[in-house]
């Protein structure tokens, strides 16, 4: 792997612009390289640089909004229910 040194100017103006996604697509396009490569690439970058990385949080999908939703329609649904019952 290359050190953070060798990333392309416009890869790293991307990644600080927090556009993951653009950085590894412009990185793919200098290096000619799968994007796999590229991500583990970027992702080695930004574990080095934890200012860049902080800005790049990983989600974590829980499901509780789903949740909610989904127990608001069926109360929705019953009261439907019983107003016409």
């Amino acid at each position: 792997m290359k050190p953070e040194t060798e990333l392309p100017a416009d890869v790293i103006d991307a990644l600080q612009k927090n556009r993951k996604i653009m950085a590894i697509k412009l990185l793919r396009a200098h290096l000619n390289i799968d994007l796999k490569e590229a991500k583990d690439m970027i992702d080695a970058y930004l574990a080095r640089r934890p200012e860049l990385a902080a800005r790049h949080p990983q989600k974590v999908e829980t499901g509780l909004g789903r949740l909610i939703v989904v127990g608001i329609l069926l109360v929705a649904l019953y009261a439907i229910y019983r107003y016409f019952s």
